[in-house]
Order: C-alpha cells, then structure tokens, then sequence
C-alpha cells in the first residue's frame, strides 16, 4: 500500500516560497491602501456635509458638524445627532478657513463664527501616506474633491 500526501520538505520549500512572495507583495500594497483610506474619507466627510446641509433646508434650521478629536458629529438646530463620521487610523485631516465647527443655515449656506454667510470657500484636506486629498465646500453651497498633495497635512 503506497502512501499518499506531501514530505514535509516539500511543504516546507512551499511556505517559504509564500512567504518571499507576501514580503515582495505587501509593500507595493502600501500605496493602493493609503489611497483607499483617503478616497473612503473624502466620500464619508463628503457625505456628512451634504447630509448636515440637507438637514437645515428640510428642517429650515440651521445645523452643523463639530470636530471633536478625531470625530466628526453632525447635529440638527437641537443639537440632536444625525450622523457620525470617525476618522481613519493612519488619516490626517486638516481643515482650512475653520476651526472646529461648520454651520449651514436654513438655505443650506456656510456661516461663519458670527453667524453671517461665510463669503469664501472651506477647503478640508485629507491625507494617507503620499496621498492627499482636498474636499472644497464652495460658498454657492457645491463641493468638489479632487488629488491634492499630501504634504500640506504635516
């Protein structure tokens, strides 16, 4: 009767063989998951705004997003919880023309601190390794995102 199955040298020379190809892989895998750490980012931040926005049209009242460390709530006029948003491990995120708050009125427009129209753009950028992304909210009430440098996050 002849036995059937593999030597354990030659299951051995196999996992070695996985393994020198996991170590050539997994560092060229780096780029394409900081890319979509970033893209999945920008759409989440994007889709908090819009949500955020929506919210004070419908309910004619203004609504906002407080950045809390690395938590992005969106509230209603009662400060009652829409949605959420937590940032990424391995994500910066770096907000210009702000601070810690974005509030939308009841036609859907950007205000500043003092509660007037802001008059120009809101820029987020969002970086993940060598990848950058910017996210604008433009004060005709659209937002575009688009690659930025990476850079601008340090």
């Amino acid at each position: 009767m002849k036995n059937r199955g593999f030597t354990l040298i030659e299951v051995m020379i196999v996992v070695v063989l996985i393994g020198i190809i996991a170590a050539i892989a997994i560092p060229n895998l780096n780029p394409f998951i900081s890319k979509n750490k970033a893209e999945a980012m920008a759409d989440n931040i994007e889709n908090l705004i819009r949500k955020t926005r929506n919210t004070a049209i419908v309910q004619g009242r203004t609504a906002s997003i407080d950045i809390i460390g690395r938590e992005w709530v969106s509230k209603d006029y009662n400060n009652t919880i829409i949605a959420k948003v937590e940032i990424l491990d391995g994500v910066n995120i770096k907000p210009v023309n702000f601070e810690n708050k974005i509030r939308f009125d009841k036609q859907g427009f950007i205000l500043n601190n003092r509660g007037v129209i802001e008059s120009r753009s809101i820029s987020i950028h969002i970086c993940s390794g060598e990848i950058g992304k910017k996210l604008q909210l433009k004060t005709t009430t659209s937002i575009t995102v688009e690659d930025s440098n990476a850079t601008i996050c340090n």
